[in-house]
């Protein structure tokens, strides 16, 4: 579990390999400026919604997301 917030505007933060992640809160990754590489479970990577909620607007246009296996 990632909580709300919890690495909000870490901007040393370049990729994140998630695979079993069960709950990730609102803006968790939100302002992660460098951020490029996020491996997460297939049920997060496919809601765009639950996306923009923990990564942020635009994450899609900034962010490769694969989904993990």
């Amino acid at each position: 579990t990632i909580g709300e917030g919890a690495f909000q505007q870490c901007k040393k933060l370049e990729s994140i390999n998630l695979p079993e992640a069960t709950s990730i809160g609102n803006n968790a990754f939100s302002y992660c400026t460098n951020l490029t590489s996020v491996e997460l479970p297939a049920n997060v990577v496919n809601n765009e919604t639950m996306l923009t909620d923990i990564f942020g607007i635009n994450c899609k246009q900034r962010i490769t997301f694969i989904k993990a296996k």
